[in-house]
């Protein structure tokens, strides 16, 4: 569980960056907010 946790917050990326870190973060975020809102119009759209 705590290596599904470390890479979202992009820690997994390399300190000395702070704006790669922030990118990674801001990348990886709305990744994971497109997937759940892609996920639920299908499911709305194919499942009703």
């Amino acid at each position: 569980m705590e290596r599904a946790a470390r890479p979202l917050p992009g820690i997994d990326q390399s300190k000395d960056d702070r704006i790669e870190i922030w990118g990674t973060r801001i990348g990886r975020t709305l990744s994971v907010a497109a997937f759940i809102v892609l996920a639920v119009y299908l499911m709305l759209t194919y499942l009703r």
